[in-house]
């Protein structure tokens, strides 16, 4: 049996802390909190947050690496599954918010 990955990224585990601020499609700020990194890769992340994220919603999110702060911009893709109160939940960087 092959066991190969089919994702054009590789994604990578990681563990940051982070807050997040929800804004829905129609631009509206609905909710800020804090959550954590479970993985990483060139385009998305998977995120562990306590609040619902709709697909479609855009997430401003700063992430504490070592000694600096990153500020992200990210789209709601998917919720991957919900465990007692922490989503677990996909996000795609749009092509124009990575820096070259």
């Amino acid at each position: 049996m092959s066991n190969s990955e089919n994702r054009k990224y590789i994604r990578l585990d990681c563990l940051h802390l982070l807050d997040y601020l929800i804004v829905d499609r129609e631009g509206r700020q609905t909710t800020y909190s804090m959550g954590r990194t479970l993985d990483v890769s060139e385009h998305g992340m998977k995120l562990e947050v306590n609040h619902t994220v709709n697909s479609g919603d855009t997430l401003l999110i700063t992430v504490g690496i070592e000694n600096d702060l990153v500020d992200l911009t990210g789209e709601g893709l998917y919720t991957a599954k919900k465990i007692t109160n922490c989503t677990f939940w996909a996000l795609n960087f749009p092509i124009s918010a990575i820096k070259e």
